[in-house]
């Protein structure tokens, strides 16, 4: 039952059973595990904890499960793998989104300004592609159980568990994902050029077959591949200098867009061209496409070898008009 409670106008209210709200509420409250929680982001606090940590874990994996069976079903195109899992560097919780335009959908993340009177601020809302992010984290948890040393010392046992699990993250359902995830306690924050992920060190040691036991309790940080660019109104994912040595696929029609500017560029200075559609383009097309053909040989390079942010596409790129004329500031304005 719920404490009851005798206003000053002697109204009682309380002392009721326990709703469906209120008990995600208990259940969800990280005091009972021993932590405080500021701005969204969970520290050991000094109270002793009355809640098991892996049966804590167990608990909020059984209701990510249940949740993301009623909202994301197991075959549904496009679910929201971090929901309930990120924050922006304000505390505010992320809500997922999404908007279309003719057959296509697009997924985000979103702050929530107003989360029931607790988190309000003034700052702008933060909006990240949730494709991006989500692949950031998946590859960066890849990456975290690629490197047995950098988790525990029991070499033997954990490269059992750490090759099964690698093997099988590809294949594992979007629901399945997102319960595994919630169950390691993931939380993840988008914070200004970065985005910065950890999860229970403890847990994800006995996800992997070792005793809780022989790991030292706290967080691990997920080692991120990818770093954070804001493009008007969103936050994009840059290719970090890390990574730039990752295969990549490079865009077609960014590599169509730099062939189509050199060949503006020669018609502009009188040389002949055999490409009909560009000699029928405007004068003013043909002036944008060859500011293009100038861009700083860095540049060019990472786009051939699909090292370009990922903020970067065909039709970003056309749009910028005050491209510098400096190649030191246009890498800098890039992200190259």
């Amino acid at each position: 039952m719920s404490k009851r409670r005798v206003h000053r106008n002697g109204q009682a209210t309380g002392g009721t059973p326990y709703r469906r709200g209120a008990l995600y509420d208990l259940l969800a409250n990280r005091l009972y595990c021993g932590d405080i929680v500021h701005k969204g982001v969970a520290h050991p606090g000094e109270q002793e904890a009355i809640v098991d940590q892996l049966l804590w874990n167990e608990v909020q994996a059984l209701l990510a499960r249940n949740r993301v069976a009623r909202r994301h079903r197991g075959n549904a195109n496009d679910p929201s793998l971090l929901a309930g899992m990120v924050r922006d560097e304000h505390g505010r919780r992320m809500s997922p989104c999404h908007s279309g335009k003719a057959d296509r959908r697009y997924r985000y993340y979103v702050s929530v300004v107003d989360d029931g009177g607790t988190l309000v601020t003034s700052a702008a809302v933060t909006r990240v592609a949730a494709g991006e992010a989500e692949a950031a984290v998946i590859e960066g948890f890849r990456e975290l159980i690629k490197q047995p040393l950098v988790l525990i010392a029991a070499l033997g046992e954990l490269q059992r568990g750490t090759a099964a699990l690698f093997a099988e993250l590809p294949s594992i359902a979007p629901s399945a994902l997102n319960a595994m995830f919630m169950g390691l306690d993931l939380q993840v924050v988008i914070d200004g050029s970065q985005i910065k992920a950890t999860l229970d060190r403890q847990v994800l040691a006995s996800r992997l077959g070792v005793s809780a036991q022989l790991v030292e309790k706290g967080r691990c940080d997920i080692p991120m591949l990818d770093w954070l660019c804001r493009t008007g109104h969103e936050v994009r994912l840059a290719i970090a200098p890390q990574a730039a040595g990752t295969p990549i696929a490079s865009d077609g029609g960014l590599v169509t867009l730099i062939v189509k500017a050199h060949q503006a560029r020669d018609l502009l200075v009188g040389q002949k061209t055999n490409q009909d559609t560009i000699s029928a383009l405007s004068h003013r097309h043909l002036t944008r496409l060859a500011r293009l053909a100038y861009l700083a040989p860095e540049i060019i390079i990472a786009i051939m070898k699909g090292r370009q942010p990922k903020s970067m596409t065909s039709r970003s790129l056309l749009r910028v008009s005050n491209i510098p004329l400096d190649w030191n500031e246009e890498r800098k304005m890039f992200g190259v």
